[in-house]
């Protein structure tokens, strides 16, 4: 009985580990500068917008600067058909962002507690069966890691297949209001943050992700 209820917290341990380095792998994603450069140079949509690829880069990294909370607006002036201009002159974008930041770092302080609590829960585990703590701590690693194997490979099919209608499920799930359905007739946000951009965030992301989930099941 001990040992069941030993790795059934080494499971629930795992499966708050396993989220923990899900956001980690998005915050190291949208982080890389060289990551950015390389999206918005294969995107070309600089031109599209009669900017230059500068202003374009600097502009989504003052974005991932706010929700960071490195600064406190996402004021930012750029070159538009030769005229400066405030990059997010929409008071839609500024209210999409607020709502963005405010879930992001909620995400990221359930993160840090989440890396506190999984360690709790693999002591906890271990300590109830202390002479195969190491074999019940693999053990519930495995279990959770195949509990979030199964989700993931859901969402990855989803997203794969339609990842239009995944997008906007993702956004109806998180947002209690319609700030994030712009009209990109006149939002320079959405224009530079197209479907193709945030499928690449997530291939990479889920990138990083699989090659931790690796490395934690070879040390186990």
């Amino acid at each position: 009985m001990r040992k069941r209820f030993a790795i059934m917290l080494s499971t629930l341990a795992s499966i708050v580990l396993i989220l923990c380095i899900l956001f980690t792998a998005l915050q190291l994603t949208i982080n890389n500068r060289t990551f950015l450069e390389y999206e918005y140079g294969r995107l070309s949509l600089a031109r599209e917008m009669g900017m230059s690829n500068n202003d374009l880069i600097a502009s989504c990294q003052r974005l991932i600067d706010y929700m960071e909370g490195r600064v406190d607006s996402i004021d930012i002036t750029v070159t538009v058909d030769g005229e400066q201009t405030l990059m997010f002159d929409q008071q839609q974008e500024v209210s999409h962002m607020r709502d963005v930041r405010t879930i992001y770092q909620a995400c990221r302080t359930m993160r840090d507690f989440g890396v506190l609590l999984a360690l709790v829960l693999y002591l906890l585990g271990a300590l109830l069966h202390m002479r195969t703590a190491l074999h019940t701590l693999a053990s519930g690693y495995c279990c959770g890691a195949f509990v979030v194997a199964l989700f993931a490979a859901f969402l990855g099919t989803w997203a794969a297949l339609d990842f239009s209608n995944f997008w906007t499920f993702f956004h109806q799930m998180l947002f209690w209001n319609d700030d994030w359905l712009f009209d990109a007739a006149t939002s320079r946000m959405i224009n530079m943050l197209p479907e193709r951009f945030f499928a690449d965030v997530i291939v990479r992301m889920a990138a990083l992700f699989g090659a931790a989930l690796l490395a934690l099941a070879a040390a186990s």
